[in-house]
């Protein structure tokens, strides 16, 4: 488990909004693409879709849940809300 990367809290399950976690990941990814050339779309885990930043994954899809590569403090407050989970490459 990776301190630094948390997902989205449940598989499939909608995000805060009420949207999925691929509509959110879509979104991000277009709008960071469109706003920073040095941002790429790839893959993520396996063939899961992917943003690299200096080739670096920052942000992916996994088993239907939107992960992303925060600082440490934010993600234990995102883990303490309940808005977010240590993600586990092992699952």
């Amino acid at each position: 488990m990776d301190v630094n990367e948390v997902e989205s809290p449940g598989k499939g399950t909608a995000t805060r909004g009420g949207r999925p976690p691929a509509a959110v990941f879509e979104e991000i990814a277009g709008g960071l693409m469109g706003e920073e050339p040095a941002i790429e779309s790839g893959t993520g885990f396996g063939s899961s879709p992917g943003l690299r930043f200096g080739g670096r994954i920052f942000a992916m899809l996994v088993r239907g849940e939107f992960v992303v590569k925060l600082p440490g403090q934010r993600c234990t407050q995102l883990v303490a809300s309940g808005e977010g989970r240590p993600f586990d490459r092992g699952q």
